[in-house]
């Protein structure tokens, strides 16, 4: 997978404003700086704070007006807008949900109603971080922005193929600028943007999986859906299961060093899972 001229942000704007590790002018011509100076405290990779926080900075504005285009999108007809994307948070950790509600559109941010309520009592229940805490640390984003309306049947549609490759972009742009150390994906739509073919869950959920895209390495841990319409993740095995995935999502570093101020493009500071399965190489 590579990015193209539909993309919402080109790959040579992002080495431009992040100063890309095959051509970091910025961060050497920093470095160079500093040398000349009075000694300054550093931290990830050795890199002083100034230039990590004026990294962090161009980021962030690459993020906020990644999220200013995706709120403008209207390119699948059937999907009901707007859009409902998550806060411009600088995070190590992303959330990959399936598609907002009928009630995330008119409240303003994903999952913000009853699957929402549960996700987030597992994860103050297992990693005592409440719903406010949670939106503030961990970028939340999803396979479709919009909602896509009701089945015959009276539940939610599910996105066609076109509508998810259409929205693929987006999800496309944010692992570029923000480069997680740890994606959690909830649900198997959202699964599927990572794996060819998705296993049952008794198989892939409780474990973290060493993933690549889009030349960047990270790991990825599945979380069932919270919806009230499924049972799984409240009778066992999915009970246990889910409750393990939680616990290896506290152990994982870049969880506990979500928020950051240094910059976090090496992929050996990504992933520091201690229970990684495999490598699956997608892109």
């Amino acid at each position: 997978m590579s990015f193209s001229s539909k993309d919402p942000v080109s790959l040579f704007s992002l080495k431009l404003m992040l100063g890309w590790r095959s051509n970091n002018v910025q961060a050497g011509s920093l470095k160079k700086r500093f040398r000349a100076r009075s000694p300054v405290c550093c931290g990830r990779n050795n890199m002083p704070f100034v230039a990590m926080k004026n990294q962090a900075d161009q980021r962030r504005l690459l993020l906020e007006r990644h999220l200013d285009s995706l709120r403008a999108c209207r390119s699948c007809p059937k999907m009901r807008s707007p859009p409902v994307p998550g806060g411009p948070v600088i995070s190590r950790v992303m959330l990959v949900g399936q598609a907002p509600g009928a009630k995330e559109p008119e409240l303003g941010r994903p999952f913000a109603w009853t699957a929402g309520k549960a996700l987030f009592k597992w994860f103050k229940k297992e990693l005592g971080v409440d719903e406010d805490q949670f939106r503030r640390s961990v970028y939340m984003t999803a396979v479709c922005r919009c909602f896509p309306g009701k089945n015959a049947n009276g539940g939610d549609r599910v996105p066609s193929r076109d509508e998810i490759s259409l929205c693929s972009r987006w999800l496309r742009a944010e692992l570029s600028i923000l480069r997680p150390g740890l994606v959690l994906t909830v649900g198997k739509l959202a699964l599927a943007q990572f794996l060819d073919d998705v296993p049952p869950l008794t198989e892939i959920v409780g474990q973290a999986f060493r993933m690549e895209k889009l030349g960047h390495s990270f790991d990825l841990i599945a979380l069932p859906h919270p919806s009230g319409a499924s049972p799984w993740h409240r009778i066992e095995p999915g009970k246990s299961l889910t409750k393990k995935a939680l616990g290896l999502i506290r152990e994982h570093a870049a969880w506990t060093d979500r928020i950051s101020s240094g910059e976090h493009d090496s992929a050996e500071d990504q992933g520091n899972s201690q229970n990684t399965r495999g490598s699956p190489r997608i892109g």
